[in-house]
């Protein structure tokens, strides 16, 4: 579980803003929304984190800084010499920044309840630092640290850091990326390196792009999930087609997996049961189902997958195409310790005033995003005077009287103008 993340020169993250899932005191204030974390006395970890805020505040670019850094860690080692580091987007509304490195920075804890320290900076071209350490005991202990000088040779090496340590790499690649991949290197950066690389996200319109045979495991679960949110839909299976590999023409040189995974999902596909006026059972395709349907058979596998496993899942706009009682759904499955027992973790960003709700959310897991002068801000509901937002205040109320920050701003009398002047001219 992500215990926080802080980020700075990042799209319209100018200065570092920190993302904090930790409280040192988790309160009567649904406990059950908190995780102990392995090996403190005081530090709770959230299950859950929803960020709000106006269009082009920032929201997705949290998220996608997040997603930025996993990519980073765990592709960086395919990276040839010459590469840019595409992930390298820093501000561009000042000169200084442009030239500055992007620096992330994250501790987390792993399911083996090791709690770990790694922070990373990097330019268009290079590696700038990295450093990787964890917790034996209340110290921290490093693993390793390079600088910008350090060669794969020089790099230096904590005492708790055994097996192989010196494995090449090129200036742009991580060093945690490259040894992450060697099985005989450290076992605790091996850890570090999979607890990373294993966070997923969920953009706008992206499908979630889960495996037939993971769909095919979970079909039952599925199937119960779609029948009790009140689709129409009875039953679901997953049904197995004959493809004509013939008429699907792959270039000579597609890579072979990416090929088989395309068969796989065109040999199984699901079949929705409605129960028609007469009693019949009236079998659906997914394309003759509602687009929330859709979203709900393409997303909530990989929710089901998160939650089962353990992980981080990043959601960008959670009640996209989704009722937001689904949205409700989603967050107590992530909250609930039953329902949650591996300690998944969900952060998703929303416009769904409905979620900013105290029966759902803690104040310490609601954030905002706002523009300063072209910047990003993020703060807490938690960082408000506790006398003006307690834990029973009706938060949505609060935010649409514009007490809370971070809400769109517009001038009617100028959008009426400009309106008319079209109209007139039309």
């Amino acid at each position: 579980m992500i215990i926080e993340f802080c980020v700075s020169n990042f799209r319209s993250i100018r200065d570092e803003q920190v993302f904090s899932l930790y409280t040192h005191v988790p309160g009567k204030h649904l406990p059950e929304n908190t995780v102990l974390c392995p090996g403190t006395k005081n530090i709770h970890i959230l299950k859950s984190a929803g960020v709000y805020g106006a269009n082009a505040s920032g929201k997705s670019n949290l998220l996608r800084a997040l997603y930025a850094f996993s990519f980073l860690v765990s592709q960086s080692s395919r990276f040839d010499d010459k590469d840019k580091i595409l992930c390298y987007e820093p501000y561009r509304l000042d000169e200084l920044s442009e030239k500055r490195p992007t620096v992330f920075d994250i501790e987390f804890v792993t399911k083996q309840q090791n709690r770990f320290h790694y922070q990373v900076a990097f330019t268009e071209n290079s590696i700038q630092r990295e450093r990787l350490s964890y917790y034996p005991s209340a110290k921290e202990a490093m693993l390793f640290s390079r600088k910008e000088t350090d060669t794969w040779e020089t790099v230096k090496f904590g005492d708790h850091c055994r097996g192989v340590r010196r494995v090449p790499f090129f200036p742009n690649q991580c060093y945690l990326s490259v040894a992450g991949k060697n099985a005989a290197t450290s076992p605790l950066v091996r850890e570090a390196y999979d607890f990373i690389r294993s966070i997923v996200r969920l953009s706008i319109g992206e499908s979630a792009n889960v495996a037939a045979d993971k769909l095919r495991d979970i079909q039952t679960d599925l199937s119960g999930f779609i029948a009790a949110i009140d689709t129409g839909v009875h039953q679901l299976h997953i049904e197995e087609c004959e493809v004509d590999e013939k008429k699907i023409k792959f270039p000579s040189d597609f890579p072979e997996n990416i090929k088989n995974t395309i068969l796989d999902k065109e040999r199984w596909k699901p079949r929705f049961h409605h129960q028609g006026d007469d009693g019949r059972d009236v079998i659906f395709e997914l394309k003759d189902e509602s687009a929330g349907t859709q979203r709900f058979y393409d997303r909530f596998p990989l929710i089901l997958d998160v939650i089962r496993n353990g992980g981080t899942l990043m959601i960008d706009e959670l009640e996209n195409s989704w009722h937001s009682f689904i949205g409700e759904l989603v967050i107590r499955l992530f909250n609930d310790q039953e329902v949650n027992p591996f300690g998944a973790q969900l952060i998703f960003s929303t416009h769904d005033i409905s979620l900013m709700s105290s029966e759902h959310l803690r104040r310490d897991q609601i954030w905002f995003t706002e523009k300063k002068n072209g910047a990003t801000t993020l703060y807490s509901l938690n960082d408000f005077d506790k006398k003006m937002v307690t834990p029973d205040s009706v938060f949505g109320k609060l935010y649409l009287e514009g007490r809370l920050g971070a809400f769109p701003k517009y001038s009617w009398a100028g959008i009426k103008k400009l309106i008319r002047q079209e109209v007139e001219h039309a």
